[in-house]
């Protein structure tokens, strides 16, 4: 049982959904867009609303045909949108009619030409805003420029797209220890160190004692 698939679906009124044997198509104010109908599962519409029945009793696919054409529904009414931050000295980004000029800490910059279905915005030039009335070719837009220069845990310097959890990692000073370390446990390190240096002298004389 699904609890994605077996949700009903609101379709706005400026919305229109047709169903065909294969696929279904979804038009409204911001384009057009066909999903496809995969294997044991049918759809229907009721004033409204519409849903995915499951004809079969094994379908893995029910909650993922669900989520497409909801996607498609909300896509064609409202649009998506994806916002970009480039962070790093140098960094910036600068339009060049359809496409974008990145400047990513590279010896050359970077020509990126975007899908005519893809609009952007660039409020400054460390910021892109992608919009787009496919989900699904607004996140493999976004996914291209990522790969462009990959977030590096030290710094943060990268392309960073918003709502995504980047790892970051401590860095180290010149004694091997971590930048947090409180000056308490520095002095704690040290005097259990000299400790240490006591007890092995004091094994080194009385096993020369004995001899």
């Amino acid at each position: 049982m699904s609890r994605i698939g077996k949700k009903l679906i609101n379709i706005p009124s400026s919305v229109k959904v047709d169903l065909k044997e294969t696929r279904i198509n979804v038009s409204g104010p911001l384009g057009s867009l066909e999903v496809e109908m995969l294997d044991g599962l049918s759809v229907e519409v009721e004033g409204n609303n519409c849903s995915v029945i499951n004809n079969s009793a094994k379908s893995s696919f029910w909650g993922t045909l669900s989520a497409n054409l909801k996607n498609a529904i909300e896509g064609v009414s409202s649009g998506f949108s994806k916002t970009i931050n480039l962070v790093g000295v140098g960094y910036k980004a600068v339009k060049t009619g359809n496409g974008i000029q990145l400047n990513l800490g590279y010896s050359h910059p970077i020509d990126f030409e975007v899908d005519s279905k893809v609009s952007f915005d660039l409020p400054s030039q460390t910021k892109i805003i992608f919009k787009s009335y496919d989900k699904t070719l607004l996140g493999e837009v976004c996914s291209k420029v990522k790969k462009m220069r990959k977030v590096e845990p030290y710094k943060g310097k990268g392309v960073h797209l918003e709502g995504d959890f980047v790892l970051r990692k401590e860095g180290k000073n010149k004694w091997g220890l971590k930048k947090e370390l409180k000056e308490l446990d520095l002095i704690f390190c040290l005097n259990l160190k000299i400790e240490l240096d006591y007890v092995f002298l004091d094994h080194l004389i009385t096993h020369r004692f004995k001899q």
